[in-house]
């Protein structure tokens, strides 16, 4: 230990002392960006044409800054009088041309994006002649000024500059910013004192030797996490500590793999029986929430595809591949690609041959990037077992950092990567920023720690230096970190907590906590030494392999950044963190969420589950039913009409507080537009009239929903009134707040950013295909095609039923300027209303329906269709669903349904030929049930699912409280509208609930008493119904 300080020590001493000589020195490497035309798209979207119209273009600029420097070389003089050693650069190049008739310039080796081919063409045709070249290209690679690489549409290059070159390369015209470099991972000292300084770790069979030359603890040990069947042979051998639970055929276990199956619906799930300190992995894969005095599972349950194909991509220090937690699992179905695929150092980058894909550090920090690799996708120590790992290793600056984004970009595959950033910085970068939009715009998801400072990493002021790139920027996902174990003082709400680490930073815009005690490879120090890894940067690469577990079980979805945001704010563990650290500061809002892969219910090494007889435990299913609720079982009921107002102008809550919101960014943005139409739309407009109502309304979250299921639903109509007497999460002023303030900030970003011609030519063109033509001056066939679009393209007659109302872009633009289109729209609508709707023509009927019936004689077949009713047994059910398993019946089934029978089925619902064709062809009903009748799980789905929402509805439908304020009429509309929906779930539930249809056929005594009165039955009856809608409903 003693040593251990020694060093520490000398470390800052040495650095001082390289301060002191430094100081005076100004000479600094500076993010340079350049842009050709402020029309130009993203450099990758670009055409190759354009893209070598930019490249000959930052060339250019890069000869003139180039010359710019030795024009002014005696501005680089050092505190000592001497020039910078850098500038020797400029005595090696010989810029000697071949013949007077020839100019000579500069070719600037790209690393990155290797250009050396361009210099080739660029030196062929001046050898040839060819294009009328009279240019000599030198190439060079140059530390003075090289290529950084593209960001949106401008190009990042680095330039070291001094006080007098800066001043006059940064105000040129074509030079957007300049940043200065910056160093130095966050707070990586406090992750290596975590590390190093508690040498007492809680490991079974364990030998801890410290060394001064590595700065490390290495603990010896191969037997830390087991695995209870040896006996099986298959294709998971290599995983010495995991039980692939699908081939246990005759084993008994305390956790049920079914109901977990059932719960987080993965295809087949893992058990990593783990018993050392900390145990990190199980926290992942349960609630943690225990009941006091019972055994605590430590198993850690992930889904068995484990992040297979999936690449996760750590921007770090390096990786040394040689360790027993990097198994690559050669020769099996699971073999995956662990590398360290390029070093990038300040003016260099090098992609690794295969011969030196397994190892890459940089200095004393090498630990770092194999225990995030470790952590991200180890096969013992990590979450995503399966998952591809890419290590970029960099030397810690912006610099860097920028061509690894890139080298990912070119590299790594859109909606299949995760990007780890376990670095960071203090300070705002734009280049930063903007590159990391490039990639979250790719379909790349990202995912930063959020430093080690205890401070607000939620800073949106970019001018303050305390401001924490990468984690400040806001569309990245960002990580807090927890300790590993959960806290068990009795004072607390709850009797088991998770503390937020004293050193983690917070804010509002953290998205989850993550465990940061953790074990992980150690390869440095043998094959099998392990090492304890603390701070966020151990969290942020749990919460990846968790997004790439995720993104492994469900590979035909194309996540992208905020999808995958959503997901884990979803299925994250609400209201279980205890802030103890942060109890003396200001909050700023950190949300109480901690990570999760999907399975929350808890269970007790005590309790025995036999999986071969699904004999389910009924304290487990207590927790299970708790915490496995999905937001829509809770809010499906609540009138959500103005749920865009809330995504719309509020959901990027973040920017309102954010100046980094350029005019430039949004302008064209088609998204943007969007938002802006929108909150200027009708409902929005009264969405926000009525603000304290309705935002509270749609802010109902996952924390009302524990709050339900803490203390039933008997106030689940009276979300305000839950609000106001009980802020039991302290959420909803925030988010009502916010809601609010979103919606001024984007009006005035609306008015200062929008082109408004753009969005006016945006707008005609979405109106051309809804302007049909004059019927007066058609034939009749041509009519009827356009009463085929007009009934069924839902755009359109949305535009034609609501007006301008259907198009965001549209009704922003209306305010500036008339649309002449609109009225003509309108008329045509009224028209073709008329003539395809209201009153066809004889003709045309005759002519759409026998369309109709040809379509049905050509594709139908009256074979494939069968009737079920509710009084027929399960035995003649299956009798009749004998005759739709053929493929012609399947194909008939999946039939797409065509313009011709829609319209006619309009014009004429009796007509036996037509209706009954299209009901049942309408009706996949009873398809469903022929595939359900033979499969229990589906059965007791149907039975669940039919039994929660008709609970719901029950609930939902209970109008045996209070009746009012008649004199409110924002609160009796909000009644009435809830009363007439309910009114068809009281007259038959069953059948107002598909689930229930099919679900009686299993379960002979489903059924439901409402709460209410007669009384306030007709009360609500004649306050909401118009006379002709009343009768005398008896109410079950």
């Amino acid at each position: 230990m003693n040593n251990y300080f020694l060093l520490f020590i000398t470390i800052i001493l040495f650095n001082c002392f390289i301060g002191v000589y430094t100081e005076d020195i100004k000479n600094e490497n500076y993010i340079v960006a350049i842009r050709r035309k402020e029309t130009d798209k993203n450099y990758d979207d670009e055409s190759p044409e354009i893209q070598n119209e930019i490249d000959e273009y930052i060339n250019d600029k890069m000869n003139e800054i180039y010359q710019i420097i030795e024009k002014n070389k005696n501005s680089y003089m050092l505190s000592n009088g001497k020039q910078d050693e850098k500038l020797n650069e400029l005595n090696s190049i010989s810029l000697k041309k071949r013949s007077d008739n020839t100019e000579t310039k500069l070719f600037f080796i790209n690393e990155v994006r290797n250009n050396v081919k361009k210099y080739e063409e660029l030196s062929s045709d001046l050898n040839k002649r060819s294009n009328n070249s009279t240019i000599e290209y030198i190439p060079i690679k140059s530390i003075l000024v090289n290529h950084i690489c593209p960001i949106s549409n401008f190009y990042a290059i680095n330039v070291y500059l001094s006080i007098k070159t800066k001043l006059e390369i940064c105000k040129k015209g074509y030079v957007l910013f300049c940043e200065k470099n910056k160093s130095n991972f966050f707070n990586l000292k406090l992750e290596l004192k975590y590390a190093i300084s508690d040498s007492t770790a809680d490991i079974t069979t364990t030998t801890t030797t410290t060394t001064t030359t590595t700065t490390s603890t290495t603990i010896t040990s191969t037997t830390n996490i087991s695995d209870n069947d040896n006996n099986d042979n298959n294709n998971y051998d290599n995983y010495n500590n995991t039980i692939p639970v699908d081939n246990k055929k005759n084993s008994t276990y305390y956790y049920d793999i079914n109901s977990i199956k059932k719960e987080t619906k993965w295809s087949n799930v893992s058990v990593q029986q783990i018993s050392t300190y900390p145990n990190y992995l199980s926290l992942l894969s349960q609630t943690p929430l225990n009941i006091p005095d019972k055994p605590i599972d430590t198993n850690f349950y992930y889904p068995s595809s484990a992040g297979k194909g999936i690449d996760i991509y750590l921007v770090d220090s390096g990786l040394y591949t040689n360790h027993e937690d990097f198994n690559k699992y050669e020769g099996t179905e699971d073999e995956r690609t662990i590398t360290c695929d390029a070093v990038i150092t300040e003016n260099t980058i090098h992609f690794n041959s295969d011969e030196e894909k397994d190892y890459c550090d940089f200095g004393s920090y090498h630990f770092h990037g194999s225990m995030t690799s470790s952590l991200a996708g180890g096969t013992i120590y990590g979450v995503a077992k399966k998952a591809n790992i890419h290590m970029i290793a960099i030397e810690d600056t912006y610099i860097n950092a920028l061509k690894a984004f890139d080298v990912i970009l070119q590299n790594g595959k859109p909606h299949k990567t995760v990007v780890n950033l376990s670095i960071g910085y203090d300070g705002y970068s734009e280049a930063s920023k903007f590159k990391l939009n490039d990639l979250i715009n790719k379909g790349f998801i990202i995912i930063a720690a959020a430093g080690n400072s205890h401070t607000n990493s939620c800073i949106y002021d970019k001018s303050r230096p305390d401001f924490v790139s990468y984690s400040g920027y806001n569309k990245v996902i960002n990580v807090g970190a927890t300790k590993s174990i959960t806290n068990t003082d009795p004072e607390l709400k709850n009797n088991y907590r998770l503390e937020v680490a004293d050193f983690s930073n917070y804010g509002d815009c953290i998205d989850v906590f993550a465990p940061s005690d953790t074990l992980c490879a150690d390869p440095i120090n043998g094959f099998e030494a392990i090492r304890r890894g603390s701070g966020t940067s151990a969290a942020s690469p749990l919460v990846a392999g968790v997004v790439a577990s995720i993104m492994s079980e469900h590979p035909e979805i194309k996540y992208n950044n905020e999808s995958i945001r959503k997901l884990l704010i979803e299925m994250s563990i609400k209201d279980v963190l205890d802030y103890k650290y942060l109890e003396n500061k200001n909050h700023h809002n950190t949300p109480n969420r901690f990570i999760n892969n999907g399975k929350k219910s808890i269970y007790y090494p005590d309790d025995i589950v036999d999986n071969n007889n699904n004999n389910n435990n009924n304290n487990n299913k207590n927790n299970n039913n708790l915490f496995s609720i999905k937001r829509e079982e809770c809010i499906n009921y609540i009138d959500n009409k103005f749920k865009k107002c809330i995504i719309n102008s509020g959901y990027y809550f973040d920017d309102a507080n954010d100046n980094d919101i350029e005019e430039n960014d949004l302008k064209n943005n088609e998204i943007f537009i969007q938002i802006c139409g929108d909150i200027k739309s009708n409902n929005c407009q009264n969405f926000y009239n009525n603000k304290e109502e309705e935002i509270k309304k749609e802010i109902f979250d996952n924390n009302s929903c524990l709050y339900l299921y803490e203390n039933g639903f008997t106030d689940i109509l009276d979300i305000p009134k839950i609000i106001l007497e009980e802020n039991k999460y302290g959420y909803y002023e925030k988010f009502m707040n916010l809601t609010l303030v979103n919606y001024k900030f984007y009006e005035e970003k609306c008015e200062k950013s929008i082109d408004k011609d753009i969005a006016l030519n945006k707008c005609n063109k979405d109106f051309e295909r809804c302007l049909f033509k004059n019927p007066k001056n058609l034939t009749t066939d041509e009519i009827i095609e356009n009463c085929y679009l007009y009934y069924n393209d839902y755009t359109c007659n949305g535009l034609y039923i609501t007006g301008i109302e259907s198009f965001s872009t549209c009704l922003y633009v209306q305010q500036f300027q008339t649309i002449d289109t609109i009225n003509k729209i309108k008329e045509i609508g009224e028209i073709y209303e008329e003539i395809c709707i209201k009153n066809p023509s004889n003709e045309i009927k005759e002519k759409v329906i026998s369309d109709c019936k040809k379509e049905l004689s050509t594709n139908v077949s009256d074979e494939c269709f069968i009737d079920i009713n509710s009084e027929m047994t399960l035995d003649e059910i299956s009798q009749k669903c004998e005759v739709i398993n053929d493929e012609k019946c399947e194909s008939i089934f999946s039939t797409i349904y065509s313009n011709q029978c829609s319209l006619a089925n309009k014009y004429d619902s009796e007509d036996p030929n037509i209706s009954s064709h299209i009901i049942k062809l309408k009706n996949q009903q009873n398809y469903e049930i022929c595939n359900t009748i033979d499969d229990e799980d589906s059965q007791k789905r149907f039975i669940n699912d039919c039994e929660a929402l008709l609970n719901i509805y029950k609930e939902s439908c209970d109008f045996n409280g209070e009746l009012g304020n008649e004199e409110d009429n924002y609160d009796l509309s909000n009644r009435c509208e809830r009363f007439i929906d309910c009114k068809e779930v009281y007259e038959n539930p069953i059948k107002f609930i598909k689930e229930c249809q099919i679900a009686k056929w299993f379960k002979n005594d489903i059924e439901i008493k409402f709460n209410i009165s007669e009384e306030n039955y007709k009360y609500y009856e004649e306050k909401c119904l118009p006379p002709n809608n009343k009768n005398n409903t008896t109410i079950n």
